[in-house]
């Protein structure tokens, strides 16, 4: 009789820690839920608000780079047309020299 006492007093010690760690478990489940549901609200806020400011920050970089493409390329004609220019009145100017 002593010996099925202690057995179910230890059953009980057992079930009790069980019981126990069951609760913390659904505890911890429902803190994990709350850290996806942050997460995912942090992801939602990072597309909608971080990524179009990056999106625009690259699109002015290509834009300014595009400007200084355009701006090198118009001064290399520029530059080309007026050494074409000054080497045909140089050219015209020798013709008529003679």
């Amino acid at each position: 009789r002593r010996q099925e006492e202690a057995a179910q007093a230890g059953r009980q010690g057992l079930y009790e820690r069980f019981e126990r760690l069951s609760e913390q478990v659904l505890k911890m489940s429902h803190s994990v839920a709350a850290v996806t549901q942050d997460v995912a609200e942090l992801r939602n806020d990072i597309k909608t608000e971080v990524m179009p400011t990056i999106d625009n920050y690259r699109l002015e970089i290509a834009r300014r780079l595009g400007v200084l493409w355009a701006g090198r390329m118009m001064w290399t004609t520029l530059v080309g047309v007026a050494g074409a220019i000054g080497f045909a009145f140089h050219e015209m100017i020798k013709f008529f020299m003679k």
